[in-house]
């Protein structure tokens, strides 16, 4: 095993994947993780990797605009200029 860290389990049972590893396996957010459990090992392994950035509010895949670690597509930007102006 290259890399050993030691991580804290959140009150919702979820654990945080450093970025720098995140991006040492080439996962990306929404990506798809499978646990296999072996005796007292967990090994998690990618499943299904996600197409790619999805508009929060219409959840569209495609991106216009990245604003606060959101992705937002075209139409909806333009929605939202509208109902803004």
């Amino acid at each position: 095993m290259e890399h050993k860290i030691s991580m804290q389990v959140d009150p919702l049972g979820r654990v945080h994947i450093p970025d720098n590893i995140m991006q040492l396996l080439g996962w990306n957010p929404g990506d798809k993780l499978g646990l296999q459990r072996d005796n007292n090992t967990i090994v998690i392994t990618l499943n299904e990797k996600h197409s790619g950035p999805e508009c929060a509010i219409c959840k569209k895949l495609e991106r216009k605009i990245r604003l606060n670690g959101l992705d937002f597509c075209e139409s909806c930007v333009e929605t939202i200029k509208a109902v803004a102006l």
